[in-house]
């Protein structure tokens, strides 16, 4: 049954990636996993919020120097999606349909969004139109936006000190998505 409505999640990413209005931003370039500027093994939750519907999915993220991977896992330990990363191409093995390179790419950017520092974000995508910057916030620890021409397009909050426990909140404001990033294991090598 949580196969089921994952999949249904992955039906409404990709309608949101496949049906561009003139206001939605094209997808973010995609940074280096070196230039993350460490090594790190996450553990995490992650919820989506997508047209009133909540689903969560459990994700390993394993970024080295040379190589980012993550795999997805529903709430039965079976495999969703592989993505596999090295700065130039990216390779994605799916077991549900439907996932496509550019939903792919749209997630990693948003992964990139929320844990690469802000100057190697800038230095990637200004030349695009692109500005992210990093605030103090009254709801949470700090905040991340992310511009499109001086348009606020997403919105990321941090609840705790550290970067790599803190619960996320990323809010994409032209595709109407939500996703939450509850960490439950941290390894910085």
């Amino acid at each position: 049954m949580r196969s089921l409505l994952l999949v249904g999640i992955i039906l409404a990413l990709s309608a949101c990636s496949h049906s561009f209005s003139p206001e939605m931003p094209p997808a973010r370039p995609l940074l280096s996993p070196g230039e993350l500027e460490q090594s790190v093994a996450l553990e995490q939750v992650i919820s989506f919020r997508i047209n009133g519907e909540n689903q969560q999915m459990l994700i390993y993220l394993d970024v080295t120097p040379d190589r980012l991977e993550l795999l997805a896992l529903d709430g039965f330990s079976t495999p969703l999606f592989k993505l596999d990363y090295d700065g130039e191409h990216l390779v994605k093995d799916s077991y549900v349909p439907l996932f496509d390179e550019q939903m792919a790419q749209f997630m990693l950017a948003d992964m990139q969004l929320v844990y690469w520092p802000t100057a190697e974000l800038n230095q990637q995508l200004n030349a695009m139109g692109w500005r992210v910057q990093d605030s103090e916030c009254e709801q949470a620890s700090r905040c991340r936006k992310l511009y499109l021409h001086n348009e606020l397009v997403t919105s990321v909050q941090f609840k705790g000190d550290s970067k790599w426990q803190a619960n996320v909140m990323l809010k994409n404001l032209k595709a109407s998505y939500q996703i939450n990033i509850s960490t439950l294991e941290a390894q910085i090598r």
